[in-house]
Parts: structure tokens; sequence; C-alpha cells
């Protein structure tokens, strides 16, 4: 039995008694437990405030559990060096903000912060080491429609 509610395209839907899941998801997650580079939680959220044709205001968060950069969970370079990379990535948790507004038919004002309380943190893993994420960054524009 099939859940309309279902939402990823990576596969097709499957129901259980408990809540809709994804498969894929399912199969991802016990495939890559335990591995480095790849945390055990990792929970995305967004809040909208909207009107349709008007504006939105959005507010997203995600959290991501502490992983090991490697699989030997050992660190690499020598302590207090400039090139030490720590074997654990430690947690975090950004926010991100977004707005637009639509001023007139063809005129939209949009603009957003990222990483809103401007968290120092780790966002990529590579096999070689880490890479650190971009502090907080503001952004404008206009988008012009015909």
């Amino acid at each position: 039995m099939s859940d309309s509610r279902h939402t990823c395209s990576a596969c097709p839907p499957i129901s259980t008694d408990s809540a809709p899941t994804c498969a894929f998801r399912g199969i991802w997650s016990a495939l890559t437990a335990g591995l480095a580079g790849f945390p055990d939680i990792e929970v995305t959220a967004r809040f909208s405030l909207r009107r349709d044709g008007w504006y939105n205001v959005s507010l997203a968060g995600s959290t991501v559990s502490s992983q090991y950069f490697q699989d030997s969970d050992l660190p690499v370079g020598a302590l207090g060096s400039a090139n030490f990379i720590p074997a654990k990535v430690p947690a975090y948790t950004v926010l991100d903000l977004t707005a637009d507004w639509q001023v007139s038919r063809n005129i939209r004002l949009l603009g957003g912060i990222t990483n809103l309380t401007d968290r120092k943190y780790y966002n990529r893993v590579f096999q070689n080491g880490i890479e650190p994420a971009q502090r907080r960054k503001i952004y404008a524009g206009v988008a012009l429609g015909v």
C-alpha cells in the first residue's frame, strides 16, 4: 500500500503501521551508520510565514551530530600545528533566515542571512580532511519578471 504524503523522489513510497518512511533513506542510514564522514543524526526543519503572491519569511534550522572524518578515528598532524585535523568533527546547529516580498507584478525583493548565529563549524568531510563552513553571510537582491 502506498502513502500519498510521501515526497522522496529517490525511491517508491512505502508505508507501515507507523508514519510513512522512505526505503532509500532507511537503507542509506543503515549502510552509513558508524562510517567516517556520515553523521548518525541529521535533522532539518523549516518554518515559514507566507501569503502567496505577497511575501514569504522562512527560518530554517539544521543540526548534525558529531562524526569522524576518517575510518581510523585518529587525528592527523601534530596537536597545535597549522595542519592539525581532529579525529572527530564536532556537532553543529545552524539557522538561516530568508524573505521575499512581491512589490509589484514584475518586481520581487529578496534577501536573507545564512548562518544567522555566525557559528564556526565544519560542514564538509573529505577523505583527506575537513572544510570549514562559511560564516554569516547576508545577501539581498531584486528579481525582475516579464
